[in-house]
């Protein structure tokens, strides 16, 4: 896993927003974050797995979409 495959994957899931982006042997770590409010998240991504990379950002996705849209009520 790079930095490249990383990026990949965000853009994959339509949100180029993270940093800190830490990659160790089996995951990999970075912070979500929304460009909109203050949101940011720590999350960890497998990295054996493309589909499992995705489907976790997916779920992080949801989260932070549903504060900002709770933010904007």
């Amino acid at each position: 896993m790079t930095l490249v495959n990383v990026s990949e994957v965000f853009l994959q899931c339509e949100h180029p927003f993270y940093k800190d982006v830490e990659v160790q042997s089996l995951e990999v770590n970075c912070v979500l974050y929304s460009s909109a409010t203050s949101y940011q998240c720590n999350i960890q991504l497998p990295t054996l797995n493309w589909d499992q990379m995705l489907h976790q950002i997916s779920i992080e996705l949801i989260r932070l979409r549903s504060y900002e849209w709770l933010q904007q009520q």
